[in-house]
């Protein structure tokens, strides 16, 4: 009577674990449970939970489910003990787990510092020069007329409280904006039009844009050190990337014992 008191209460503790779980997961295929948790590694790093579209999650979610469905269908067909999948599946983990070796290993090696991407930009100057006319300028949208319109008068004015305010309550893009390279409307009164400080408000299928030049630069002018520092710092990171990499494997070559067989592998070439 006792055992089966016990087995009664197991039985319902597992009921409830189960339920529970259930109620938790975002969505669930039998005895496989989407977890906020899970998704959060789902979702790439770029994108945060909260704060992306919803059609993009949906499309997550109803992916995970999908696959879900089909993984457990092949399980039953048994294709998770085919040995050419495990052998590509062993090559992919042993593959992913020496990259990411390799990449913090030279990461935590690549340093560069301020003063050799100053160096660099002072020795290659000529190698920046602007292919077109440019401008450094302030980029307002909004999707009423009214605010667009009256963003534009502030900027018009030469009020500087009036500006401050604006810049300080208002978002907006800082950017530079090369002739050839804007949608036609903004290279027509910014480049082709006339030479003024404030342009809009621009219409555009998605509302009402306000620009705001600070500054002009002819086409063959030398770009500044603030425009092409990350430029810089990725050419200089890529090469020092490639001669860590290439130390690594000197200095590994070193610390295994290690031998290829050339006699073995001419034959099997003549074999094939």
């Amino acid at each position: 009577m006792k055992n089966k008191y016990l087995i009664i209460l197991f039985l319902l503790i597992l009921f409830f674990n189960c339920e529970d779980k259930k109620g938790d997961s975002i969505a669930y295929v039998e005895d496989s449970h989407l977890t906020r948790k899970k998704l959060q590694k789902i979702v790439p790093e770029s994108k945060k939970i909260g704060s992306i579209d919803e059609n993009y999650l949906n499309s997550i979610v109803s992916d995970w489910v999908q696959n879900e469905i089909l993984f457990k269908e092949a399980k039953k067909n048994h294709f998770d003990e085919d040995k050419t999948i495990k052998y590509k599946v062993d090559k992919y983990f042993k593959n992913l787990v020496t990259q990411e070796y390799v990449n913090y290993y030279i990461h935590s090696k690549t340093k560069i510092s301020e003063d050799k991407l100053r160096k660099y930009y002072r020795n290659n100057k000529n190698l920046f020069k602007r292919n077109n006319e440019t401008v450094l300028a302030k980029h307002f949208f909004n999707e009423n007329y009214e605010i667009a319109k009256n963003t534009k008068l502030v900027l018009s004015s030469r009020n500087e409280k009036k500006i401050n305010n604006l810049l300080k309550n208002h978002e907006y893009d800082v950017q530079y904006v090369e002739s050839g390279n804007c949608i036609k409307k903004f290279q027509e009164l910014i480049f082709n039009g006339q030479n003024k400080q404030v342009y809009g408000p621009i219409v555009t299928d998605f509302g009402y844009h306000v620009i705001k030049v600070d500054k002009r630069y002819n086409k063959g002018s030398i770009k500044k050190f603030s425009e092409v520092r990350d430029e810089i710092g990725k050419k200089l990171a890529q090469k020092s990337s490639h001669k860590q990499y290439l130390h690594l494997l000197d200095s590994l070559k070193n610390k295994y014992y290690w031998k290829i067989n050339k006699n073995k592998l001419n034959r099997i070439l003549g074999e094939l």
